[in-house]
C-alpha cells in the first residue's frame, strides 16, 4: 500500500505556494537523487514552517528509514501535520499506518477515515480500499458482507481477515453479493475457514460469492435465499487487452500462442476450482453440474440438492 515518493512530487508541488515551491522541489529532487542528508536541510525548514509537501516528505523518509533511522512516531507526526492541511497523499499514508499499526495502534476505523479523506480527493487506491471496506458490517458476533453496490474485488481479503482479527467475537459471517472476482473468493474462503466461522446467505449469493460461502464450518440459508453458481469468463475486449499489455513478458510470437496459454490456463482453473469444491466437501457429481451454467447464465440448485450435496450444514 506504499507510494513511491517520486510518483508524487506534482501533488506535493501543488499544495505549495510559490515561495516556497523552488526549494521544495529542490529538496524532493535531493530525495529522489539519494542525498537525503541535502533533502533534510532543504526540507525540514520548510516543514517546520507548515509547508504541507516537506512535512509529506520528512514523513517518508521516518516511515522508509532514508537518510534517518525508522521512526514510526514521526513519520505518523508528519503525515498527521500534511494530511491535516489536505495534503491527500499524506492522508492516504496516514490510513496506511493505522492499517498496519505503525506509530499508533492499529484501528481499522481510523485507517479509513483517513483513506476516505484521500478518497474524497479522488485518490485512485483509497476509493478501492473505502470501497472495500463499506461492504463489511458487524452487527453482533455476525459480520455482515454485502457486495451488492461494490464486487467481491481483490482487497476484500485483506480487510476480512483484519477486521476478524480485531473481533474476535464474531462467529458468523453473513454473505449478500451479486458476485465479482473469483481470485479474490478463494482466499476470503481461506481466511473464513482458517478462523472456523459459519457462513450465512440473505438474498442472493452468486458467482465468485459462492465459493466465499464454501469457507463455512458451518454453511445455512435464510428463507427465500439463493446460491448460484455459473462458468467463469473472460471476456474479449480484455483478453485483448491482457494480450496487448502481456505479450512482450510472456513472449507470445502471435495470438496463436496466447491462445495455447490461454487455453491451458482454463483448464487449469476448472481443475482448481473443482479441487476446491471437493475439499470443501461438496459432492463430486454436483461439483460438476456447477460448470454447466453458463457465463451469462445461472444455477440456483433447490435446497434439498445442496443439503445433499453437502454444501449446506449446521
Amino acid at each position: 500500500m506504499r507510494i513511491l515518493a517520486t510518483a508524487i512530487l506534482a501533488l506535493a508541488l501543488a499544495a505549495t505556494g510559490p515561495v516556497w515551491a523552488d526549494d521544495l522541489q529542490d529538496g524532493i529532487a535531493a530525495y529522489d537523487a539519494g542525498d537525503y542528508r541535502g533533502a533534510i536541510g532543504l526540507l525540514q525548514p520548510l516543514a517546520d514552517q507548515g509547508v504541507a509537501g516537506a512535512q509529506l516528505y520528512l514523513g517518508l523518509m521516518y516511515d522508509e528509514g532514508d537518510g534517518v533511522e525508522i521512526d514510526d512516531l514521526q513519520a505518523v507526526d508528519w503525515y498527521r501535520r500534511a494530511a491535516l492541511q489536505g495534503d491527500l497523499v499524506a492522508q492516504y499514508m496516514l490510513g496506511t499506518m493505522y492499517d498496519f499499526g505503525e506509530g499508533v495502534a492499529e484501528d481499522n476505523a481510523q485507517a479509513v477515515i483517513w483513506y476516505r479523506m484521500a478518497a474524497k480527493q479522488e485518490h485512485g487506491y483509497a476509493t478501492l480500499l473505502v470501497e472495500s471496506y463499506s461492504k463489511f458490517q458487524i452487527v453482533g458476533d455476525v459480520l455482515e458482507y454485502n457486495s451488492n453496490i461494490s464486487e467481491v474485488s481483490l482487497i476484500d481479503p485483506e480487510w476480512l481477515q483484519d477486521i476478524l482479527l480485531s473481533n474476535p467475537g464474531i462467529t458468523t459471517v453473513q454473505l449478500t453479493s451479486d458476485g465479482g472476482d473469483v481470485l479474490a473468493a478463494y482466499p476470503m474462503a481461506a481466511v473464513i475457514a482458517d478462523f472456523g466461522l459459519d457462513t450465512h446467505v440473505e438474498g442472493d449469493c452468486v458467482s465468485a460469492c459462492a465459493f466465499v460461502f464454501l469457507g463455512g464450518l458451518g454453511r445455512t440459508m435464510g428463507n427465500g435465499a439463493r446460491l448460484g453458481f455459473h462458468q467463469t469468463a473472460w471476456e474479449a475486449d480484455n483478453m485483448r487487452i491482457f494480450y496487448d499489455e502481456a505479450q512482450v513478458d510472456y513472449g507470445w510470437g502471435d495470438a496463436f500462442d496466447f491462445a495455447e496459454w490461454a487455453y491451458s490456463d482454463a483448464v487449469n482453473d476448472v481443475v482448481e476450482e473443482l479441487q476446491f469444491l471437493l475439499e470443501r466437501g461438496v459432492d463430486p457429481v454436483f461439483a460438476i453440474r456447477t460448470l454447466d451454467a453458463t457465463p451469462d447464465g445461472m444455477w440456483f440448485p433447490s435446497r434439498s440438492e445442496m443439503e445433499n450435496a453437502g454444501v449446506l450444514r449446521d
